[in-house]
């Protein structure tokens, strides 16, 4: 028989094991809320629509930096003028595309600088402006130039193959991305006063397959006006060639399949975030110093921030949605929507990554950036997935 004491201790003893197992429910109970949206389908296209929480209540990545390239005090390999596009290969080397130089500069997995490809000038594998590229079959590097409406197709080595010249296209021509069918995803850029960006498809032989999308056209700049912050189309291809896009207008996805046929939208609820007067300072300021900056125009500014700035997917078919909802604690710091393959809004996570050009590549985030003094930089984060 135990005595007053013994069963004293057995019984607190297992108060603490129950208030132990209790912690642990509770624990794994805030981390896991359980996804509270509806899907249904409608005419063909499942609609996935999501509430304002995520199903895990904590974060569910975390992006660390691991490897950075510029800046203002570093050698002229490493030196960045003017970047517009980044591509990864297989092994994990890193083409970068500046603008201003008409050059692509090549670095191993480490940051060490290998090679340039091309240079300025107007002879055969010389380019004038490019402003994009992507490795195609991890075999070659296709390199848009839009001053001279050329697709330019080096090998990885850098060895000039041959060119596409683009003349029957109208307007300008702003690359997103090459599926494996040969197909190309883009935006065409019609200048004022014609305006209205059109996203679209178009074949191999860069004939238009289909206008997906047209802004409505705008004639403020007629009034000496611009508007600032305008939402706009935001699209971009995952591996298996599903095109997903959105107008930031509202929080709605529409997926496409490899033929073009829409097959699922993705739908989340949420309040859109509203302007302040330090926020629409600093947009004027920004759009000052800007090469688009007119004397004279005034700017015109909206009530509410887009839903989103960006969407990007990654190599597993995961969506990341880049928003404009942060925490008053953390300026300048915002939350990244993170869906997984079937539409459900999973997770979030807060970063202060504000990149021009996403390169998701073997776990990794690759990024165009700016740095504190305004010169570029290449950024590799290393991804931890906490579900």
């Amino acid at each position: 028989m135990l005595s007053s004491t013994g069963r004293s201790k057995k019984i607190f003893s297992l108060i603490i094991l129950l208030l132990s197992i209790s912690a642990i429910f509770v624990s794994c109970k805030n981390e896991r809320s359980g996804w509270k949206g509806k899907v249904k389908e409608k005419n063909g296209v499942v609609i996935v629509k999501n509430p304002a929480y995520p199903l895990y209540k904590t974060s569910i990545l975390e992006i660390e930096e691991e490897l950075s390239l510029g800046g203002s005090s570093v050698g002229k390999e490493y030196t960045f003028e003017r970047l517009f596009s980044l591509d990864v290969d297989d092994y994990g080397n890193i083409y970068a595309l500046d603008n201003k130089v008409a050059q692509i500069q090549v670095f191993d997995k480490n940051g060490k600088y290998f090679r340039s490809i091309s240079s300025f000038g107007q002879g055969p594998g010389e380019l004038q402006s490019p402003d994009f590229i992507q490795i195609m079959n991890d075999k070659e590097l296709w390199v848009w130039d839009l001053q001279t409406h050329r697709f330019l197709i080096f090998s990885l080595a850098g060895e000039y193959l041959r060119e596409i010249l683009v003349t029957h296209l109208i307007y300008p021509l702003e690359p997103i991305g090459w599926d494996s069918g040969g197909n190309l995803m883009a935006y065409l850029l019609p200048p004022p006063p014609v305006s209205g960006l059109q996203l679209v498809r178009l074949s191999n032989n860069l004939k238009t397959m289909m206008t997906i999308y047209v802004v409505p056209k705008d004639e403020s700049y007629l009034k000496k006006k611009i508007r600032l912050l305008e939402p706009e189309p935001c699209c971009t291809l995952s591996t298996d060639d599903l095109v997903i896009w959105g107008e930031a207008k509202k929080y709605e996805l529409q997926i496409l399949n490899p033929e073009g046929k829409l097959i699922k939208k993705i739908i989340r609820s949420c309040k859109r975030v509203r302007l302040s007067d330090q926020d629409k300072k600093e947009l004027e300021e920004r759009h000052n110093r800007s090469r688009l900056g007119g004397a004279g125009y005034k700017p015109i500014f909206p009530k509410y921030f887009p839903y989103f700035r960006d969407i990007s997917v990654d190599e597993q078919g995961r969506i990341f949605v880049f928003t404009f909802e942060g925490e008053k604690e953390k300026p300048g710091f915002y939350y990244i929507d993170i869906y997984d393959p079937e539409g459900r809004y999973i997770g979030h996570s807060l970063s202060n990554i504000t990149a021009s050009d996403l390169v998701w590549k073997n776990n990794k985030l690759y990024t165009i950036e700016r740095d504190e003094e305004g010169f570029y930089v290449i950024k590799r984060y290393d991804l931890r997935w906490n579900y």
